[in-house]
């Protein structure tokens, strides 16, 4: 029969403390991973949770410009409604797409709605031109027209009325 040595001892009371600590910390890691992992999902599933003004009507150029394109139509009139209520007054402003005397031609509009939801965005360059400074203030609220125009497969934002 072997004895132990008091140096194996130790080292042998040392990894049972370790598998114990170990163990211990499994179940916090595996729920920390997956609160992680769950995180995105929670995100995407929020749908426009997380969604302003401005995006939201980055989003409403971005599908009016698709189907614009895809028609045969040469102008779309858009009607924007804000994420805020009816009666919410609000502002609409669009800078142009190309500022007087720029040297490129990189797309540099942003659009900003105002209200409860307030936003701004570059996102609609992807997808509209904007060849003019355009502002609309609604001071009663209700919904922005907001004009397209296409020009073979250039769509443009013309107008807010």
């Amino acid at each position: 029969m072997r004895t132990a040595r008091l140096s194996d001892t130790t080292q042998m009371d040392a990894k049972i403390r370790a598998n114990i600590a170990d163990a211990a910390t499994r179940p916090w890691r595996k729920g920390l991973t997956s609160a992680v992992a769950f995180v995105p999902f929670l995100l995407y599933g929020c749908g426009g949770a997380f969604e302003d003004n401005g995006t939201h009507l980055a989003y409403v150029l971005e599908r009016a410009s698709s189907e614009l394109r895809a028609s045969k139509v040469s102008e779309l009139v858009v009607h924007y409604h804000t994420l805020d209520s009816p009666k919410e007054a609000y502002y609409v402003e669009i800078t142009p797409s190309i500022a007087a005397g720029q040297a490129s031609n990189i797309r540099g509009s942003y659009l900003v709605v105002s209200g409860k939801t307030f936003g701004g965005t570059s996102y609609h360059n992807c997808c509209v031109f904007v060849p003019q400074r355009l502002y609309i203030k609604k001071d009663i609220g209700g919904p922005t027209e907001v004009v397209l125009r296409k020009d073979g497969d250039h769509v443009s934002v013309v107008e807010l009325r």
